[in-house]
């Protein structure tokens, strides 16, 4: 990979993954400032692999039965709120980072 890219998501974004047996993945070298909803739904994956996230202000959600949020090798998430609901999970897949997050699970 040469580079990567930078995601800024605002106050009023959503980021989806939303295809069930499919996923969306973030990969190393990837900045990401998080102001909006990075979720996983509807039984998709949202991978964040490696990368930092600025999570302030932010959600971070895995909603819905096989949702799920996987934080894979040494990402790090910083600030803002990680949760689950409704059957979704987060997981940890390596060293992941959770610095000032708050985290909340419902059934």
């Amino acid at each position: 990979m040469v580079g990567g890219f930078t995601l800024t998501n605002q106050g009023a974004g959503i980021v989806n993954a939303n295809q069930s047996g499919a996923g969306l993945q973030l990969l190393i070298n990837d900045n990401v400032t998080n102001a909006g909803t990075l979720e996983a739904t509807a039984g998709g994956t949202l991978n964040l692999n490696g990368i930092a996230v600025t999570n302030t202000g932010g959600l971070i959600l895995a909603s819905g039965a096989g949702s799920v949020v996987s934080l894979t090798g040494a990402t790090s998430i910083d600030g803002g709120t990680l949760t689950t609901s409704l059957g979704g999970s987060i997981q940890s897949n390596g060293s992941a980072t959770l610095n000032n997050c708050l985290l909340y699970t419902s059934c």
